[in-house]
């Protein structure tokens, strides 16, 4: 069975003719509608709308981070520090996975990287991510910090070396500085 397409009818005043319409009109098939209540109502929804759309906005013009550690804390700590700041982060527990999340988009504008990683190291793992985000600033970590690995990390093109435990006002200088980088449209590895 196939319904048929309501009629409608666009009532400016309610008064008395609402219990007529209702009565009269609904048994002919139109569907009454009383522009006041209605246009509150349409109102409501439009200014949702915006809402929601100005929202998603928002988080679409919010620079993103795509931070690779496999300790969930240190990812949990440095996404919430990146939502506070009004960004929003993505996080991988491998350098593989990582990988593939900065061929998504939106393409991370800020990545940071941990060195010791279950499979790809990180320092391994540096020129692939240089090659598919040459412009984005990595950011290396490590709990491990020897004099040895924060060269290498240089020469393979990182933006800036932090050694772990690190505290959030260093980081988030870090993060502000990459993101100046970003758009001005330097590449990682400048000064």
């Amino acid at each position: 069975m196939i319904a048929a397409p309501a009629r409608i009818l666009v009532v400016e005043d309610e008064g008395d003719l609402r219990s007529l319409l209702d009565r009269n009109l609904e048994r002919a098939g139109y569907r009454v509608l009383f522009l006041r209540a209605d246009r509150m109502l349409l109102e409501l929804l439009q200014a949702q709308a915006d809402h929601s759309r100005e929202k998603t906005v928002r988080r679409l013009l919010a620079p993103d981070l795509l931070i690779i550690d496999d300790e969930p804390s240190i990812c949990w700590g440095l996404k919430k520090l990146a939502e506070s700041l009004g960004h929003t982060a993505r996080t991988s527990a491998s350098a593989e996975q990582g990988l593939r999340e900065a061929e998504r988009s939106p393409k991370p504008d800020v990545v940071f990287l941990d060195v010791r990683l279950p499979g790809i190291d990180g320092l391994s793992a540096m020129p692939q991510f240089r090659e598919r985000l040459p412009d984005v600033p990595l950011v290396v970590m490590t709990a491990h910090g020897k004099l040895e690995t924060a060269v290498e990390a240089i020469r393979n093109g990182a933006f800036e070396y932090l050694t772990k435990p690190f505290d959030l006002p260093t980081v988030e200088r870090t993060v502000e500085r990459a993101l100046q980088l970003r758009r001005r449209g330097g590449i990682a590895s400048a000064p």
